[in-house]
């Protein structure tokens, strides 16, 4: 996790001093964003084997922000939170990074089911069609890698599971939209990591 948090700032300095050199024709601006996703999906696999029994999964789990009790399962999803640099290299074009994280539970009549917790780093995208006055529209993309540490104490051959594992993320949004000047208001529309919607600010430096 601490060496996903170093990469995340080697690419944030990065991005910061390069950048420049190809934005010294039009403005360049830098941002602060956070914000958090809403109605995700988190998607694991895994296959475990003690020599005698065999357990594995492929599995889709569909979290909204919402907490849900169905049938004596209560379900909680906290996030994926997402804190983010931004470099506006044109009018355009911005390109960033960005630090994801999320913790997903299922638990059963008040005992923990099944927890995942998650923690990623992507590199983000946004290409700007429209700007008037406050408001600016945009489409954007995101991949990455993220990191999944998963618990189970469900009933099986092989009692208790703790398994941690890497996986690669996306984000495609094709609508997008902030509003503001300096401190902006944003939303985002589309699918992979950051969930259906995603709702936060972004702050200009």
């Amino acid at each position: 996790m601490s060496k996903l948090i170093s990469l995340a700032l080697v690419t944030m300095v990065s991005i910061f001093l390069f950048c420049p050199v190809f934005a010294q024709e039009s403005y360049s601006k830098n941002n602060l964003t956070f914000s958090v996703g809403l109605f995700q999906q988190v998607r694991y696999k895994f296959y475990i084997s003690n020599g005698t029994y065999e357990v594995q999964q492929d599995e889709l789990w569909n979290a909204s922000p919402f907490r849900r009790i169905i049938e004596g399962l209560e379900v909680r999803n906290t996030g994926p939170l997402i804190l983010g640099y931004l470099r506006r290299v044109s009018k355009k074009i911005a390109v960033g990074v960005n630090v994801n994280g999320g913790h997903y539970k299922r638990i059963y009549y008040k005992d923990v089911y099944q927890s995942l917790a998650h923690m990623g780093i992507a590199i983000d995208g946004r290409y700007y069609y429209y700007a008037k006055k406050k408001w600016e529209f945009y489409g954007a993309v995101s991949m990455g890698v993220r990191y999944q540490n998963l618990y189970s104490d469900v009933p099986n051959e092989l009692g208790y599971f703790h398994i941690k594992s890497f996986s690669p993320i996306y984000q495609v949004s094709p609508l997008c939209v902030t509003y503001g000047k300096k401190t902006k208001a944003l939303a985002e529309l589309g699918i992979g990591y950051k969930g259906y919607a995603s709702l936060g600010i972004q702050i200009g430096l």
